[in-house]
């Protein structure tokens, strides 16, 4: 049985919520990341003997925390937070096989911004294949904060009346769902999501939460 990252490393509180399986960084700034996609899956559930769509946007976004923190040296309690998010999937290459589902993402990352070796922002692309054939693509381009600078982005959005403030992944699961697209007449999805105004008080779209601790185990592969 194939097993996973660490889940410190892509933000998930629960190991089998983990797609990530391995990466590999060639030279500074483009790397491999290795996924397995479950046959089965309670949240992303397969449509017509296809894997949801969001099943591949969940491992791009799986990949963010994953460079940030292996290859950019982000901390763990950072925030990562999107300005651009954009995604389209070849509908043939969703197919589920019949035995496991490995994907390979080729993934590049352009005008990375660091600051006494730390990554403050940075452009991502990465290209998808499942057993070889094509899945699709995506670009995102996203910031990192510090805890003390996220809490000033986010402005007075704990003291809103109604009680908690909303948590990052509340804004990203209606996002998700919003973003299930049919298929165009060429036969390709896109989804296309911008986060104007990310400074507005409560306004601001988080990647993921903050992972609490370093991993337990594991390094580079």
């Amino acid at each position: 049985m194939t097993g996973t990252v660490p889940r410190e490393l892509v933000h998930k509180h629960a190991p089998h919520e983990v797609l990530l399986t391995d990466w590999t960084t060639h030279g500074r700034d483009r790397h491999t990341v290795r996924a397995r996609w479950p046959r089965f899956h309670t949240f992303y559930a397969s449509r017509n003997r296809r894997f949801d769509p969001l099943l591949f946007v969940e491992t791009v976004r799986q990949t963010f925390p994953l460079l940030s923190h292996t290859a950019y040296g982000v901390p763990f309690g950072s925030h990562l937070v999107w300005d651009d998010f954009s995604f389209e999937v070849e509908p043939p290459g969703m197919l589920v096989p019949p035995g496991p589902a490995d994907v390979v993402l080729d993934v590049t990352c352009r005008d990375v911004r660091m600051r006494k070796g730390c990554l403050v922002s940075m452009t991502m692309h990465a290209r998808a294949l499942l057993d070889g054939r094509p899945v699709g693509s995506a670009s995102t381009r996203f910031t990192n904060h510090s805890p003390a600078v996220y809490r000033r982005l986010r402005g007075g959005a704990r003291g809103a009346p109604g009680g908690r403030a909303p948590h990052p992944s509340d804004g990203c699961a209606r996002r998700a769902r919003r973003g299930r697209t049919r298929a165009a007449a060429r036969g390709v999805e896109r989804h296309r999501s911008r986060h104007a105004g990310r400074h507005a008080a409560g306004a601001v779209p988080a990647l993921c939460g903050p992972a609490s601790a370093g991993p337990g185990r594991g390094a580079r592969r």
